[in-house]
């Protein structure tokens, strides 16, 4: 796991407005294991991922800083306007439209990356 997991884990339990303790119990473990996962010290198992992420609703893809959508929800190159369809564009019928939308949907995830 990332040190991404480490920092979002710490800042949902703030913006929760609750002490470690608080979130341990009601996640079941200890303040000290919370502590642990919290700064990178120890990783946990799917198990406390799949509770963690169930306490502070978010999607796993968020928990584990794979997505800045908390749902988990991506852009597909599908779900992208499909400019050629327009009339007197260069790219109507083209290969070229359907690898410029794949290039936007790669472009903007590896901003996302860069920005997380």
């Amino acid at each position: 796991m990332s040190s991404d997991f480490s920092r979002c884990l710490s800042l949902l339990r703030q913006e929760k407005g609750i002490s470690q303790r608080a979130a341990a119990k009601e996640l079941g473990i200890s303040q000290a294991l919370l502590s642990h996962y919290e700064n990178g010290v120890r990783e946990p198992g799917l198990a406390f991922v799949t509770k963690a992420c169930n306490y502070y609703n978010v999607s796993a893809d968020f928990l584990l800083g794979r997505t800045l959508s908390r749902d988990g929800t991506t852009i597909a190159a599908g779900e992208l306007y499909d400019y050629s369809t327009e009339k007197d564009n260069v790219l109507h019928g083209s290969i070229m439209a359907t690898l410029n939308k794949k290039l936007l949907v790669n472009s903007i995830g590896v901003l996302f990356d860069l920005l997380g």
